[in-house]
């Protein structure tokens, strides 16, 4: 099985990054021919690692032989300071929200099976390393909050690893091995265990034929008509595409920018991109009529903004991705037609007339999803690709982030 490569030395950005699944559009690195290899091998059931994403709650745990405790982390933060024990995750989930919801209680049963699961284990030491490598479980519990309702209590194991150490490369392939090989001797897959119905990896079976070709032809050409618009080819990047889309948006924009206009244009995207050496806010703001017309700081780490940079590529992506995913039968199977139902009412919802304006997100959520028709009994996959792990989720994101939308703007609930 071939690993995930990390640098001998990890900072702490380097964590944060490596506990992060990519949504493939999420990284601008890939080129629109890689756009293109990641679905030809998901059609023929070539992508490396590839399992079904279940929509439940991460839980990245360890095992601390030293303590002989297992240890458990829900965020980047917890993972460093090397994760939390069952008293210490039984006191974040204390409040009266999560005592009500049976938010506590199913945490703290899903830590009791996997120190019932891990504890005491011939290798689990080299396989955790005391405590410093930790590997995701998903808790799929029923619950109002998750977007597709499940009524089964369910732990589904996960294969990438989050280094929280100064490792080697070689020891961090071992020590995954050595997880596969207690993964594989286990005999309580699909059975239960505090009530939890214990799930290997699942891996991902995309069932086609023919109709495969087709597919991939199409996606092929749409990719090549959206390139051709903005004089780029497949050998481009996402970044590349961004850029373009950036430059046509601000040169709408020139009388609010100096004279040097197509300088100033890659400054500013720049400065949006992060890239290394770019001018700051304050220099730009002095360069451009900066004002209440043309306010330069909302387009600096404005989610929506690189959202609608994107759109028309994502807008392709998702058909393709949607038409993938509903070729995989989900082995965990939720209530898609209740998450209709709620995702529609939200949608519908008279409330947001009675707001002083509704928010950008709603439109360009309701947008991207397009019909409630498109919203699965499964939310993606997780497959690993150049050296990094990603997801595909289709339609799914949308559909999640508009029940959000509803609980952060809208007073009365689901």
């Amino acid at each position: 099985m071939q690993q995930n490569q990390h640098s001998t030395s990890l900072n702490n950005q380097q964590v944060v990054q490596q506990s992060k699944l990519f949504h493939v559009l999420d990284d601008h690195s890939l080129t629109f021919h890689d756009l293109e290899d990641i679905f030809f091998l998901a059609w023929h059931n070539k992508l490396e690692n590839c399992t079904q994403k279940i929509d439940g709650s991460f839980l990245w745990f360890t095992y601390k032989s030293s303590m002989q405790q297992i240890r458990v982390a829900r965020s980047n933060k917890e993972i460093l300071v090397g994760g939390l024990n069952r008293r210490e995750l039984f006191q974040k989930y204390s409040s009266k929200f999560c005592i009500e919801r049976g938010i506590r209680q199913i945490f703290d049963m899903a830590i009791c099976s996997l120190d019932e699961l891990f504890f005491n284990k011939g290798e689990d030491e080299d396989v955790f390393d005391n405590g410093k490598i930790f590997f995701p479980v998903e808790i799929v519990y029923p619950n109002t909050d998750h977007t597709i309702l499940i009524d089964s209590l369910n732990l589904v194991f996960h294969q990438y690893p989050i280094i929280n150490s100064d490792l080697q490369e070689s020891k961090i392939s071992r020590q995954h091995e050595l997880f596969q090989i207690i993964l594989d001797s286990y005999t309580v897959w699909g059975k239960s265990i505090n009530n939890f119905k214990i799930h290997f990896p699942i891996k991902t079976i995309v069932k086609s034929g023919l109709e495969k070709y087709e597919i991939l032809n199409k996606f092929s050409n749409d990719l090549s008509n959206l390139l051709s618009e903005l004089n780029l080819t497949k050998s481009n990047t996402i970044e590349d595409y961004v850029r373009k889309r950036m430059e046509q948006y601000f040169s709408n924009h020139t009388r609010f920018i100096s004279s040097r206009s197509d300088d100033t244009i890659k400054a500013i995207i720049n400065r949006i991109l992060h890239v290394k050496g770019c001018r700051n806010l304050t220099y730009l703001k002095q360069i451009v009529k900066n004002g209440p017309q043309f306010d330069l700081s909302k387009y600096i780490d404005n989610k929506l903004f690189m959202h609608k940079m994107l759109q028309p590529l994502e807008n392709v992506f998702n058909v393709y991705a949607h038409q993938l995913l509903q070729h995989i039968d989900p082995v965990i199977k939720g209530s898609v037609t209740m998450t209709q139902i709620n995702v529609s009412n939200v949608i519908n919802d008279q409330q947001w007339k009675a707001l002083d304006a509704i928010p950008d997100e709603f439109q360009i959520y309701t947008e991207k999803l397009k019909s409630v028709n498109n919203i699965i009994p499964l939310e993606g996959v997780v497959f690993f690709y150049k050296e990094k792990y990603y997801k595909i989720t289709g339609y799914f994101a949308a559909a999640n982030q508009l029940l959000n939308l509803k609980r952060k703007y809208l007073t009365k609930e689901i």
